[in-house]
């Protein structure tokens, strides 16, 4: 079995802050299952940021990425990066809301999913067109 690593580059300011100002996303093991940490909330004026995710159960993603758009782009269960074999990979969206962008193409969103394969160096758009989380796959 080769080996390989495998990455997210995050490409905007959002994305860098999505992933907490880390360098990157390094891929820990396949399937890698990303969603949405918190969801930031306004009241009264200030912005608080309230927990989704239910500590007494199993994690459902290896990743939480944290949103703070509004409206808000990242579902909970958002995608999965798939390993196919040698130096095959695809994207898989988790019946998100927004969608996932593939290579300028949209998969899944209205919470239908749907996959695509997934070439080193292709962007991937984490939302709808409008949103700002852009991340490039690196692979080496």
């Amino acid at each position: 079995m080769a080996h390989f690593n495998a990455r997210l580059m995050p490409l905007t300011k959002e994305a860098r802050q999505a992933i907490k100002d880390a360098p990157c996303l390094e891929i820990s093991r396949f399937p890698f299952l990303i969603g949405r940490e918190q969801r930031a909330q306004h009241r009264n004026g200030h912005e608080w940021i309230a927990e989704r995710r239910k500590y007494d159960g199993p994690p459902v993603n290896h990743c939480y990425l944290i949103d703070n758009c509004d409206p808000l782009y990242i579902s909970r269960e958002h995608l999965a990066l798939n390993h196919l074999g040698e130096q095959r990979f695809s994207v898989i969206d988790r019946e998100s809301a927004c969608g996932t962008i593939v290579h300028e193409q949209l998969i899944g969103g209205h919470d239908k999913g749907g996959n695509i394969d997934l070439s080193p160096d292709q962007i991937i758009q984490i939302g709808s067109r409008s949103s700002p989380y852009l991340f490039r796959f690196e692979l080496d």
